[in-house]
């Protein structure tokens, strides 16, 4: 019930973008998206600290840029975002820009992680709630600037966090807090790359780093 609700508060807080955003000028629009791309990355840098062992982030991050990089995991999201905005939009205006974004921001927080894993565990959603709250607010912000493809992330949000959410409950006690500390710290780093990206100050391809939370998972319940 928690990803549903941020799903929907996703969608929610998008229409209410995409409406109050039609009165804002484009010089607005561009201070809101600096604005939280400065909050991003100070929310980043402050995540990456959670765990002391870099060495580790460091071997699943290359791991994982390699493999994301092979299979051009940005480029098939990217194509997802361009069809559903054949399906669904007739213009672009940001649609595909604003679903990559906003999919990122919503999955690579660590609220998307440890809350979906509480979920999982003990079946307490209420950090998927609070953060329900919070991507809700967000949505409003994005959806003015980039429109109705932030609304389609809430698909990347319900089906991200419904995964873990799963994991969690099959792997059950097998997740230390190590483990959560240290998925904290590498996701900073990648969402670091997302605030970096919305100031424009260099581009990075962030979607491709994410597999280095599968193999963060995997080294923890082989090796761990």
């Amino acid at each position: 019930m928690g990803t549903i609700a941020n799903a929907l508060a996703i969608i929610l807080g998008s229409v209410l973008g995409i409406i109050i955003g039609s009165r804002f000028s484009d010089k607005y629009q561009s201070a809101l998206i600096n604005s939280f791309g400065l909050v991003i990355l100070a929310l980043s840098i402050k995540m990456s600290m959670a765990s002391d062992d870099f060495l580790l982030s460091v071997g699943v991050l290359s791991l994982g840029v390699l493999v994301g990089e092979y299979f051009n995991l940005e480029g098939k999201l990217e194509r997802v975002g361009v069809n559903i905005k054949q399906r669904f939009a007739r213009e672009d205006g940001g649609f595909v820009q604003g679903f990559v974004i906003s999919s990122m921001l919503y999955c690579t927080g660590s609220l998307a992680i440890l809350g979906a894993i509480k979920d999982g565990l003990t079946g307490d959603a209420t950090l998927l709630y609070t953060k329900s709250l919070m991507d809700g607010v967000i949505s409003i912000a994005l959806a003015a600037t980039y429109g109705f493809g932030v609304a389609f992330s809430a698909l990347s949000v319900f089906v991200y966090q419904g995964i873990i959410t799963l994991i969690a409950k099959f792997t059950g006690d097998s997740l230390s807090q190590e483990f959560l500390n240290q998925i904290t710290s590498t996701g900073g780093i990648i969402l670091m790359g997302l605030g970096l990206n919305m100031l424009k100050v260099v581009q990075i391809r962030v979607f491709n780093m994410t597999p280095a939370l599968l193999f963060l998972l995997l080294y923890f319940l082989i090796v761990k």
